[in-house]
C-alpha cells in the first residue's frame, strides 16, 4: 500500500474546493502512548527472547485528517482517514531494549462513523463522538516492522476558547513485526534460520486540536 500516495491526496483534498468536508488537526500524546510485544513461541525457544515486555513513548505527535465521504444529515457523517505519527519511544526489556533503536513511526489509514460535533460543518452540536476502524503500519526504528488493525473511539467538544478538542483512543490489535533473522542450531545441531518476530498490541490515547473548524 502507497501510504504517501494516499496522504498527498488527503493533503491535496484538503486545500482544493472541498474544504467543506475536510478537517485538519494536530494531536498530542505524553506518557500516553504504550504497547505491549510477545515473542513468539518458536524463536524464543532458540534465542531465549524475553517473552514479554512494554514500551512506552514520552511524547508522540500526529497529524489529524478527515474527509467526510457522505453526510447523512448535519449531524452524522461517514468519513475516512489518517493519521501519521511519530514518537519517542522506548522498550523495558532485555532483547527490545539492549538492541540499537529508538522511536516509532505510525501510519494509520481508518474508516470512521461521526456523529455531533465535528461530524460536519453544519453541525450544531457542542459535543460529538467518532467511532472507527482501519489498518496501521508500525515501525519501531531500529527494531521492528510490521501492521495490522486497529479501532479507535473520539470525544469532541469545544473548550472555554471555543477551539474544537478531540480525545481518542487507539487499540491496535496484536499482531505480528519481524524482528531480526536469526542463525542457530537445534537439538540435532542442524542449522536452523528464521525470522524472529513479536506479537505487538498498541494503546494510544491523543488530544488533538481542529485548525479550521
Amino acid at each position: 500500500m502507497n501510504y504517501s500516495l494516499l496522504i498527498s491526496l488527503l493533503l491535496f483534498v484538503s486545500f482544493s474546493g472541498y474544504t467543506q468536508k475536510h478537517f485538519l488537526g494536530f494531536g498530542n500524546a505524553a506518557f500516553t502512548d504504550w504497547a505491549v510485544a510477545t515473542a513468539e513461541a518458536e524463536p524464543s525457544e532458540y534465542t531465549g527472547i524475553v517473552q514479554s515486555t512494554y514500551g512506552f513513548s514520552f511524547y508522540t505527535a500526529s497529524g489529524q485528517f478527515k474527509y467526510n465521504v457522505y453526510e447523512f444529515n448535519s449531524e452524522l457523517a461517514l468519513s475516512i482517514g489518517a493519521s501519521p505519527a511519530f514518537g519517542f519511544f522506548i522498550w523495558n526489556g532485555d532483547e527490545l531494549a539492549s538492541t540499537e533503536g529508538f522511536g516509532v513511526l505510525r501510519v494509520p489509514l481508518f474508516v470512521q462513523l461521526d456523529i455531533g460535533n465535528l461530524s460536519t460543518f453544519e453541525s450544531t452540536r457542542s459535543s460529538g463522538f467518532g467511532i472507527g476502524a482501519g489498518y496501521q503500519y508500525e515501525n519501531y526504528l531500529g527494531l521492528m516492522s510490521g501492521g495490522g488493525a486497529f479501532t479507535r473511539i473520539a470525544y469532541r467538544y469545544f473548550n472555554r476558547n471555543n477551539k474544537a478538542k478531540e480525545i481518542s483512543l487507539k487499540i491496535g490489535f496484536p499482531h505480528r513485526m519481524s524482528h531480526r533473522t536469526v542463525e542457530t542450531f537445534d537439538a540435532n545441531n542442524n542449522l536452523v534460520t528464521f525470522e524472529s518476530g513479536y506479537k505487538v498490541t498498541s494503546f494510544q490515547l491523543t488530544f488533538t486540536q481542529y485548525f479550521n473548524y
